[in-house]
């Protein structure tokens, strides 16, 4: 009787992390972006201009980044399953698509290069 009462302990228990873990990757709120960013690269995305580059997201829309110049702007789409922004930069005339993650720690990645491992990593 005790195993099985472990045993749904452990179930439980199991499943709550379970469930933990998949909130923490579908919760993603666009307040939860504004904020500044870090780029973490080994310097093969050719995407990019600037390697030491900080990104900084504002509640108004706009972005501060090396890599991203000329009055620009962000908007997000935050669906079930994918989380992307769309940064426009140049005046408008360029545009770069991310998908946005957060770990199960709750860090939130921009991902610039996915095959790369090149991504901002939120930093407050």
């Amino acid at each position: 009787m005790k195993d099985i009462k472990l045993s749904g302990i452990v179930v439980t228990s199991l499943a709550i992390i379970l469930l933990y873990l998949f909130m923490m990757q579908s919760s993603l709120f666009i307040g939860d972006l504004t904020g500044k960013y870090v780029l973490h690269s080994d310097g093969n995305c050719h995407f990019l201009s600037s390697y030491s580059d900080t990104l900084v997201l504002k509640k108004d829309g706009s972005v501060e980044s090396r890599n991203f110049r000329g009055e620009a702007t962000y908007t997000v789409d935050i669906g079930a399953f994918e989380k992307r922004i769309d940064i426009s930069y140049y005046y408008g005339k360029e545009g770069m698509g991310m998908p946005i993650e957060r770990n199960w720690l709750g860090e939130i990645k921009i991902r610039v290069c996915v095959d790369l491992d090149t991504y901002y990593l939120k930093i407050k």
